[in-house]
Parts: structure tokens; sequence; C-alpha cells
């Protein structure tokens, strides 16, 4: 019973943490002052350029233009820099995710090889209980590599339904 609460804990929260990163990682990594102060300059700009007449007031739209530019090209900077910090520290988020889970799993595999994760009775699993008793070998026993290769499947549909994946670190 032990290693059937272990392995289903271990394989929710595996499920859940993507979807968890996905949600605090935008907060975390949302447009700064800066970029704001930018981007309230950019619109200004742009509503003093579209109010000046490009014929009459060349020399002052040109130098507007120039200057919206100059501020243009620090917001693109400005947003690059953070997306790029951003898609870094996700990456690490899931490999390092990947890396502890897997670490988890071969310890749990290897604790309770032999011992099954769950016994149902013997003709619930007539034509596959060899298979899916193995190596514990019990008659109805489902063992734990199997167990945790039905929690990840299912574990997967059940995300992927609830549109949680959207959020998952792909």
């Amino acid at each position: 019973m032990h290693a059937i609460v272990l392995t289903t804990g271990v394989c929710a929260i595996k499920a859940l943490l993507p979807a968890l990163f996905g949600w605090i990682l935008p907060k975390i990594y949302k447009e700064t002052s800066g970029e704001q102060s930018l981007r309230r300059q950019e619109y200004e700009m742009k509503r003093t350029l579209d109010g000046l007449s490009m014929i009459d007031e060349f020399a002052k739209y040109a130098k507007l233009q120039r200057q919206l530019n100059k501020v243009q090209e620090q917001l693109t900077e400005a947003r690059s820099i953070r997306m790029s910090h951003y898609l870094k520290v996700k990456l690490t988020l899931k490999y390092v995710v990947q890396v502890i889970y897997a670490l988890i799993l071969l310890i749990i595999i290897w604790n309770y090889k032999y011992t099954p994760a769950i016994i149902l009775p013997s003709e619930w699993t007539v034509p596959f209980g060899s298979i899916a008793s193995w190596p514990t070998e019990i008659a109805g026993g489902i063992s734990i590599s199997v167990w945790l290769f039905l929690l990840e499947s299912s574990s997967r549909l059940i995300m992927s339904k609830l549109s949680l994946s959207d959020y998952s670190i792909k």
C-alpha cells in the first residue's frame, strides 16, 4: 500500500509541476517598469507623430521619427533580454525536474521491485497477469514498473484533456 501511495503522489506532483511553473514564471518575468516606461514613450511619440504633417514640419517629424526608432530599438532589446532569461530558467527547471523525477523513480523501482503495487483478483488480470506482475510473479499483482507506466500514461492524458498542458514546460 505504501508503494502505491508513494508512486501516485510522485506522478501527480510531476504532472502538476509544469502547469505550476507555467503559471508562476510569467508572473515573475513580467514587463519591467523600464519597459512600461519605454512603451508609454513609444505610444506618446506615435500619437505626436500622427498629429504632425510630414510635408509641413519635416525636420520636426524626422527628429521625432529617429527618437521613436531609438525607443523601439531599446524596447525590443529589453524584451529580448527578458525573454532569453525566461527561456533559460524555463529550460533549466524542466531538466532539473526531469532528472529529479527519474532519480526518484529509480529509487522507488529499486526498493519496491519485488513488491506488487496492488494485488487484484487473479481472474481480473487474465491474459496479461504474468506481464503485469513482472518481476514479482505474484498472481494478480501489478508491479511498480507497470503501475508507473499506467500512472504516467493516465496523467498525461488527464493533463491534456484539462488543457493544463498549455502551461507545461515544453
